[in-house]
């Protein structure tokens, strides 16, 4: 997947979507047109569509939605209200991060706690959380300050990253976008979707590779 910004045709994106495993005789051409290219790669630090548009294809939510906009099963297998201000969700086993690792509960507490970060620009998704907590490695409670029956239509825009990567290139807390910050995140991707971040120019060019190891 090659998402280049075109000149001088105006502000555009080329997706070159590798469908072939073996060779380029395979490949099948996407070409999308977009006014601006993606101001980071931080799926927490700003909530933007031109943004979502490529953060979509390497990061995923718990519940996402269907072409008529209704809640589906992405990295969550179910959810159910266990009391009025509790959520239970059921995570998917065996969904692999695009370094390797394994996705599990604390991956899933970590993402939603630091999109609830004062640098998060999409908390508005998630106003009404009070707490996330695990409760194995598979099944993790949301709590809300009130009684939210809608709250899975709201989380296709809050991603999951990994902890661990987090923690390790110092990226615990979302971009500050505001106050121009640099961080390994906005120009690094790390998540479970289905592309892998080859090379990113940022306002030129990002590359996309297929994630061999992808969960679907």
């Amino acid at each position: 997947m090659n998402f280049a910004k075109l000149r001088p045709a105006g502000v555009a994106f080329a997706a070159l979507l590798m469908l072939g495993a073996a060779n380029i005789a395979d490949a099948k051409t996407f070409r999308l047109a977009i006014n601006a290219d993606a101001s980071t790669l931080d799926p927490h630090a700003q909530n933007s569509q031109v943004n979502f548009a490529i953060l979509l294809q390497a990061y995923e939510p718990l519940v996402g939605r269907d072409k008529d906009l209704k809640p589906v099963p992405v990295l969550a297998t179910k959810w159910e209200a266990v009391e009025p201000k509790r959520w239970r969700f059921t995570l998917r086993p065996n969904v692999k991060f695009h370094d390797g690792a394994t996705m599990n509960a604390d991956d899933v507490v970590f993402s939603y706690k630091r999109a609830l970060e004062k640098t998060s620009n999409v908390t508005i998704y998630i106003d009404s959380v009070a707490d996330i907590a695990k409760v194995d490695d598979l099944t993790v409670d949301i709590t809300t300050k009130y009684p939210d029956a809608v709250l899975p239509e709201k989380m296709s825009r809050i991603f999951i990253m990994s902890k661990a990567w987090s923690e390790t290139n110092k990226v615990m807390a979302p971009q500050n976008v505001a106050a121009k910050e640099e961080t390994f995140a906005a120009r690094n991707m790390n998540g479970t979707g289905p592309f892998v971040l080859k090379s990113r120019d940022a306002d030129t060019r990002t590359v996309m590779t297929r994630h061999a190891g992808y969960w679907g």
